[in-house]
């Protein structure tokens, strides 16, 4: 099924030159977003590196599962935030796609926060730095 992800994919490869693609699946969950960017960049030709990023343990092990035999896929156990250090991910459930750094009050809609996790964040500049990308 199409979506306006895929649409949005489509769109920008088209627009791009290069090759060699670099791309961030920033709070990967369950990876349908890298798994989309995998598949229409090799339609178009194009190869690359993919870097999750998901501070969930839970929602991690389904990713390692997904992508276990994609080398061009590298899952890092990491929130992206604007400061190196530790902070709560809170979620509905371990592994939702509703989890944030942010404690929402979304019990207006029926869903209760009460899952924490300790995770490390890290910001895109100093992961990239360490990384050597550029």
């Amino acid at each position: 099924k199409d979506s306006g992800e895929d649409f949005a994919i489509i769109y920008a490869l088209k627009k791009m030159s290069a090759t060699n693609l670099i791309v961030f699946d920033v709070g990967g969950n369950n990876g349908e977003y890298t798994e989309l960017w995998l598949k229409h960049a090799e339609q178009q030709g194009k190869t690359g590196q993919y870097y999750i990023f998901e501070p969930s343990s839970a929602a991690l092990l389904r990713l390692e599962e997904r992508f276990r035999n994609i080398t061009a896929v590298k899952i890092n156990k990491l929130a992206v935030s604007d400061k190196e250090g530790r902070a709560t991910l809170y979620a509905n459930f371990a592994g939702s796609g509703l989890g944030s750094l942010s404690n929402r009050d979304l019990s207006h809609v029926g869903v209760e926060m009460g899952n924490k996790e300790e995770i490390t964040t890290t910001t895109l500049d100093s992961f990239c730095q360490q990384h050597k990308i550029n």
